[in-house]
């Protein structure tokens, strides 16, 4: 695994740029980034790809230092095809983190199902935070290795059901049905202290 420093903490939509050149639909309607490979979950391997992932989730995360266990790509043709229209125009980059394993696994199979939410009542929408301070503060679970898990994920800019913040200031939105993709599965640990 690689230990990486966080930088200072910028201006956040420059940092969503190297992002959003990963996620530029290609010509047959899929992100840039997606390969041939067989599976929904692809890893990540080290280079630019998972160089501005990772950098993005410690910049907003806040922390010293962490270490990048993995990075998976979620590429699921059925959940794409019902989401891309809604989050491939200028769309948010925020996290999602989810309590459990099972959660997760339901997500990355199936999308964001709006009718399986619990925060914010029944079928009130996918909760979703700019920085991943937020997400980590509660809604991260910590796998059997210690690890814990965040999704990176593309987000519609409009309409939101609930919305306190932005980009630059952090803060959540909830979004409603197929307005949001979850695009990559990061696991991470905090910097062990002496």
């Amino acid at each position: 695994p690689n230990k990486l420093a966080v930088k200072p903490r910028t201006g956040f939509r420059a940092e969503f740029l190297p992002l959003l050149q990963w996620v530029k639909k290609r010509g047959e309607d899929r992100p840039a980034c997606w390969t041939n490979s067989s599976g929904t979950l692809v890893r990540v391997g080290l280079g630019m790809e998972f160089n501005a992932v990772s950098g993005h989730l410690m910049q907003t995360l806040g922390w010293h230092r962490l270490t990048i266990v993995d990075i998976h790509r979620v590429q699921n043709d059925s959940v794409w095809q019902r989401c891309a229209s809604n989050v491939t125009q200028n769309p948010h980059i925020m996290f999602h983190g989810c309590r459990s394993a099972e959660n997760e696994k339901g997500i990355v199979a199936e999308g964001f199902r709006v009718d399986k939410c619990m925060s914010g009542g029944a079928h009130y929408g996918t909760w979703l935070a700019f920085n991943a301070a937020y997400s980590e503060g509660g809604f991260a679970f910590t796998d059997t290795h210690n690890c814990r898990h965040l999704f990176v994920c593309l987000a519609a800019r409009s309409p939101a059901v609930y919305s306190n913040g932005d980009p630059e200031t952090g803060g959540v939105r909830v979004v409603g049905q197929d307005m949001v993709y979850p695009m990559w599965v990061v696991r991470y640990e905090p910097e062990k202290r002496p």
